[in-house]
């Protein structure tokens, strides 16, 4: 039987982490590894996965500091499964049959790398919204995800409705990545195959007081568009290379000048030094109206 390998990041969230690995445990019929990477944890994780490290197929590798894209990374590094996700502790699953038919997808079209599911969000741990939905079903190629993601082709909630071959995510480089987020892997596995859009909902993203979205360190972001810098120096011939990383470095770039409520500027100024001149101007001019946009609706909103 193939395995699937969980690779999970957690900091002080033991409630969510136990939720979550009891979830994956929850799959019918498969077999199954976890590896959870904390990250300096001191509310009991640690003491937790001590004991659940002595379980067959379970894993704990133990950081202190280092983020939970380097954690991803060395936790990939420990993967022994045919499949691979990535999860965060906050995750979890409500389909039981999630991985039977994502294997089932995956073994039967040599042309996909990749499986994505529909997810909840849960503002509450109680009610499950469904609004957010990928509104979409079928295979899509590798080129064209990479041309079009976040684009035509939307970007799942986080990496755990997403099921990966690891085969193919070692054949589209991840080991040479220096971290992974969540649009990093997406990008860089699109380089090896396709992906199958299953509309089924799997599980539930959390949204609570703890979630980073919108407190995004800049090195996070650094991260992530330097990434997409690298991409694009991988693009098949096919993709117009100065319009593609335009368009992929505006998404993060604007996504963090219109969320961010530790939004950087200076830094991010800084960084946009590398980068071609009409480029940077482009950039910069959107950046100052995104700002301004927020500022704006924080001053509309505590009125």
């Amino acid at each position: 039987m193939d395995k699937v390998s969980f690779v999970i990041t957690t900091f002080n969230r033991l409630d969510f982490l136990k939720q979550a690995i009891k979830s994956i445990y929850s799959q019918k019929n498969q077999k199954i590894e976890i590896i959870v990477v904390d990250d300096g944890s001191t509310d009991g994780t640690v003491q937790y996965l001590t004991d659940l490290n002595n379980e067959h197929n379970f894993k704990a590798i133990f950081n202190s500091g280092t983020g939970p894209a380097t954690n991803r990374l060395d936790g990939f590094r420990e993967v022994t499964g045919n499949y691979v996700i990535f999860m965060d502790d906050d995750d979890y699953y409500t389909d039981d049959q999630m991985l039977s038919k994502a294997i089932r997808l995956l073994s039967n079209n040599s042309r996909i790398g990749s499986v994505f599911f529909n997810a909840y969000t849960s503002y509450d741990g109680k009610s499950l919204d469904d609004s957010y939905s990928l509104n979409f079903e079928g295979l899509v190629s590798g080129e064209d995800l990479t041309e079009s993601f976040m684009m035509r082709y939307p970007k799942p909630l986080s990496t755990f409705p997403a099921v990966f071959l690891t085969e193919k995510l070692l054949d589209a480089g991840i080991l040479e990545m220096n971290s992974l987020n969540d649009t990093q892997i997406y990008l860089r596995s699109f380089l090896a195959g396709g992906t199958y859009y299953c509309s089924d909902f799997i599980g539930v993203y959390r949204l609570h007081g703890g979630s980073i979205g919108n407190s995004l360190k800049l090195s996070y972001i650094v991260q992530n568009l330097e990434e997409k810098i690298r991409i694009g120096n991988s693009l098949p011939g096919n993709i117009d290379k100065n319009s593609w990383l335009l368009n992929q470095l505006w998404i993060t770039i604007g996504h963090y000048s219109a969320k961010s409520r530790t939004f950087d500027g200076v830094g991010l100024f800084k960084w946009m030094r590398i980068l071609p001149l009409r480029v940077k101007l482009y950039l910069t001019i959107r950046v100052i109206v995104s700002r301004l946009k927020f500022k704006i609706k924080r001053i509309s909103g505590s009125k």
